[in-house]
């Protein structure tokens, strides 16, 4: 998969493999969600209907590394 980051005048796009994780999140990852929003629990169930999930994409290459073109 390709994901694209942008900021304003230099994005970065990045492609890899993405890595699906239904369950038990790694804690630096929870902690950091914890820390940047206010004690939110990234892993709690969202509801009846519902799952979050966590999304792991180890780079592969950059496609574009920080230059508009």
């Amino acid at each position: 998969m390709s994901l694209a980051l942008e900021s304003g005048n230099a994005p970065v796009v990045a492609e890899g493999a993405a890595h699906v994780h239904r369950s038990g999140f790694p804690s630096p990852v929870v902690e950091a969600f914890a820390r940047k929003y206010d004690g939110w629990d990234v892993g709690r169930q969202v509801g009846p209907d519902g799952e979050r999930v966590l999304l792991e994409i180890p780079v592969r290459r950059w496609l574009l590394a920080g230059t508009a073109q």
